[in-house]
């Protein structure tokens, strides 16, 4: 996708072609997808913890741990 800011000389480059309708539609939906994927693991994880997600991220690699450790044990 091209993002056009306040230069002018950029929206005028011809380098990049715009998507396609269905191009941006399977975008939009591999976005969604993955989104929803990584809130719900989110949500699992707080849950299980029962805690928010920590900003530290040494502490969140323990919990994502944990979380590997509790839903893929085979």
């Amino acid at each position: 996708m091209e993002t056009v800011f306040g230069d002018k000389s950029l929206s005028q480059s011809t380098n990049e072609a715009a998507y396609s309708l269905s191009q941006t539609i399977d975008a939009k939906k591999f976005m969604n997808e993955n989104t929803q994927a990584l809130l719900l693991k989110n949500a699992v994880i707080c849950w299980f913890e029962n805690s928010p997600l920590p900003t530290d991220f040494d502490q969140y690699e323990k919990f994502e741990e944990s979380f590997r450790q509790n839903f893929f044990w085979k």
